[in-house]
């Protein structure tokens, strides 16, 4: 990619939390990018799709609670808690309409957004999505179904 745009790294308070997200280009439409769980942040999953999406939209793309550079908020439904805060958040920066894309734990919150305000979205983009539930059912059969030969029978019978 040639172009390499200016990453304006920005802080907004929204319920007494400082929220760290990147705001770039200046498009007539907005484009909400939000990123995975683990080490996951902003910057490390949007790294080379920003610089594309910036020449024609402007970018937001934020740090979830308790990763990157904004601090961790103990709840116990964490992607109810995170859909909630953007909501709030786009608020605070009145955006009224906009695309949004989540990756993995990023797209549940994404759906979460998507489905309290659906009029406020124009695309929803999941990549290898979480579904809506706050924990998987069974998870250690997920991860022995793909270790153990003959096992992910098994798993499909139940």
């Amino acid at each position: 990619m040639s172009h390499t745009p200016d990453i304006a790294h920005q802080i907004l308070r929204v319920h007494t939390l400082p929220v760290h997200y990147l705001d770039v280009g200046s498009g007539e439409r907005t484009v909400l990018l939000i990123h995975g769980g683990g080490s996951d942040h902003a910057q490390l999953s949007w790294r080379e799709t920003i610089p594309a999406l910036s020449a024609h939209y402007r970018v937001l793309s934020p740090d979830l609670p308790g990763y990157g550079r904004t601090p961790f908020v103990p709840t116990r439904r964490l992607l109810a808690y995170y859909s909630d805060l953007l909501l709030d958040w786009l608020e605070a920066l009145k955006v009224q309409r906009l695309s949004v894309a989540g990756i993995s734990m990023g797209g549940a919150v994404a759906l979460g957004m998507v489905l309290q305000q659906p009029e406020r979205f124009e695309k929803l983009v999941l990549v290898g999505s979480y579904g809506l539930s706050e924990r998987v059912p069974y998870p250690v059969l997920g991860y022995l179904a793909v270790r153990l030969p003959g096992l992910h029978a098994l798993v499909r019978w139940l």
